[in-house]
């Protein structure tokens, strides 16, 4: 996994630099075949090659590695915007949470209320029950 991603990394950017394969290879002084296999498998990267690829491609070994490095500033913007999305989410799981609260109070309550009906209603069953005659039912 590690390897695929520094292959990317190392054919992106020299895609990037607009430098075909065979340049990369002839700076090496190894094959178009040998280094193809460099970008896309199954060849080994090997550590002092691809120290001579990151200064053929004029980046650094971690950039080569890493992909995309940033500059303290970029670095600082992104944590910002980061922080800036993270606090977003935060506040929406909060609100969402109160929200879900507020339902929860309003269902309970009115299955209280229902309840309540339902209490009543069975009561006044009962009573119409005790006063009626079992001729009137009848009847």
């Amino acid at each position: 996994m590690i390897n695929k991603r520094i292959r990317e990394n190392i054919a992106a950017k020299r895609k990037a630099l607009g430098l075909p394969q065979e340049f990369i290879a002839e700076q090496l002084g190894i094959s178009l075949n040998a280094y193809s296999k460099i970008e896309n498998g199954p060849t080994r990267l090997v550590s002092n090659r691809l120290v001579k690829i990151a200064e053929i491609l004029g980046v650094s070994l971690r950039e080569l590695i890493v992909g995309q490095v940033f500059t303290e500033e970029e670095y600082k913007h992104a944590c910002m915007l980061m922080e800036s999305k993270h606090n977003q989410d935060v506040s929406y799981y909060k609100q969402h949470l109160r929200d879900n609260e507020l339902l929860i109070k309003t269902l309970t309550e009115m299955a209280k209320e229902r309840k309540e009906t339902i209490d009543y209603l069975k009561g006044k069953i009962a009573e119409l029950e005790k006063t009626t005659s079992p001729t009137q039912q009848n009847g």
